[in-house]
């Protein structure tokens, strides 16, 4: 597996600006729309620079992408495989290749939050998720998502008297948070109603990892089938 991470909290505005006029021309049609359709030009960033880090690791240029029903990005195999026959063998590395020669099945996903920007890549099905850990929490968001044990984790420190999370039990939620839409991402289905039980469904074929940047103020998980 490989995984993209890029800061963006230390980008300023006048980085940003320079950096979208340099990328937008750079990317397919689809993807520059679906860019543009962003007011902030940080959030047009973050779409763009999410597809340049995918192509940074996979050593190539990509098209535009298809989007399941479900919003998860995806390519056919199709288009892979004629990507791989354009290209000379020396071109790619071993793990590039890998990657690309997986039955035209390309596995990815990309996350991006206010102050970051992550992207994996695998032989297999994958879903990663990155949040800032200043992200707004209130009481009833933990009750709405965690389950009975999850919220037992979570309410280690108490609730200020605004019923938001201290900074302890919003980390806490974030961790959580970030597992369960990893996983969902991996498997394809999207963010449903029923957050609560979802990582209790979680088989011994899954590896799921979370971490902290605490420098960057961002928590990360990465949901992973396993061989």
């Amino acid at each position: 597996m490989l995984i993209s991470f890029f800061d963006t909290s230390r980008q300023s505005d006048a980085a940003i600006a320079i950096s979208l006029h340099e990328f937008l021309p750079q990317i397919p049609e689809e993807r520059r729309a679906e860019a543009l359709r962003y007011k902030s030009e940080r959030r047009q960033y973050d779409c763009v620079k999410s597809f340049r880090m995918l192509e940074e690791l996979l050593g190539i240029s990509l098209p535009a992408w298809q989007v399941s029903e479900h919003g998860k990005p995806y390519y056919e195999p199709a288009v892979i495989q004629s990507l791989l026959s354009e290209l000379p063998e020396t071109r790619l590395s071993e793990m590039q290749r890998r990657l690309l020669e997986n039955d035209g099945q390309l596995h990815f996903s990309l996350s991006h939050c206010s102050r970051a920007i992550a992207v994996a890549l695998s032989e297999r099905p994958v879903g990663i998720d990155v949040e800032t850990v200043e992200r707004h929490v209130t009481e009833e968001l933990v009750r709405y998502t965690m389950n009975n044990a999850e919220q037992a984790c979570i309410f280690g420190h108490a609730v200020d008297a605004n019923r938001h999370l201290s900074p302890a039990t919003t980390e806490r939620f974030i961790t959580l948070w970030t597992q369960k839409e990893a996983y969902l991402k991996m498997l394809g289905t999207g963010i449903n109603s029923d957050m609560k039980d979802v990582l209790i469904n979680i088989t011994d074929n899954v590896k799921l990892t979370t971490t902290a940047y605490p420098e960057t103020g961002v928590i990360l998980s990465v949901a992973e089938q396993n061989a």
